[in-house]
């Protein structure tokens, strides 16, 4: 760009300098001089343009704050309170995190997590201690289960039939607006479906092959968030 407006500034110059001497008898030295001069002072306006256009670049892009890309431990509790509806001054978290089956410290996940982004998490799953025998040493309440690797087609094939099965068994086609007390809240690629025949047809379209992640959480949601259809779960999508 600074080229093609010095290339313009050098013809406009000629052009100057030929409407206004075209009576005269000039030396070619002056009119070099003259070429010259004003070459420069219109170089020099353009210099400084750029040279202020890029200052306030980079004091933009300084000032920009940087984005977390990544979960942080924090995150993970203020889930467990908006999604899962956990009241956080009754429950106690754990201080195990499971990620892809293996365990975690609450000292070492924020570090761990750090080496995801946000896009990598198949997903992130909140739910209470039961009495199984493995918690034995834990005096905690809540659990949080991290899923970071590919899903299986075969493990994608047994959610999408057992989900399909719901809608099919629990939504008549003939009503249009229609309620289904048993069925769980969806969500496709972050948006929540919740009319049942929507639900229904999204389900019954999609195939293995479109699905990049699905997961059936059972665990009830927080009411308050996500109304009374809540208490049967969700069944989170996300397509390739």
């Amino acid at each position: 760009m600074p080229v093609l407006l010095l290339i313009i500034s050098v013809l406009h110059s000629f052009v100057d300098l030929k409407k206004n001497n075209l009576n005269l008898r000039v030396p070619k030295i002056m009119l070099y001089i003259l070429m010259f001069y004003t070459i420069m002072k219109k170089t020099y306006f353009i210099i400084l343009t750029l040279i202020l256009f890029t200052g306030c670049g980079l004091q933009n892009k300084q000032q920009r704050p940087e984005l977390v890309s990544h979960y942080t431990q924090e995150d993970l509790k203020e889930m467990a309170h908006w999604k899962y509806g956990f009241d956080l001054e009754k429950k106690s978290f754990c201080d195990l995190y499971l990620i892809d089956g293996l365990p975690f410290d609450e000292n070492g996940i924020d570090t761990i997590l750090s080496k995801f982004r946000k896009s990598d998490i198949q997903y992130i799953v909140t739910v209470e201690r039961d009495d199984n025998p493995i918690w034995f040493h834990q005096n905690c309440d809540l659990l949080t289960l991290i899923r970071t690797q590919n899903q299986p087609n075969k493990e994608k094939k047994e959610i999408l039939e057992e989900v399909r099965s719901i809608f099919n068994r629990q939504v008549n086609k003939k009503t249009f607006d229609y309620k289904c007390e048993d069925c769980p809240l969806m969500s496709v690629n972050g948006t929540l479906i919740q009319n049942p025949l929507e639900q229904k047809r999204i389900i019954n379209e999609l195939s293995v092959r479109k699905i990049q992640n699905i997961v059936k959480i059972r665990q009830p949601l927080n009411l308050d968030t996500f109304g009374a259809k809540g208490k049967n779960g969700i069944v989170e999508i996300t397509t390739k």
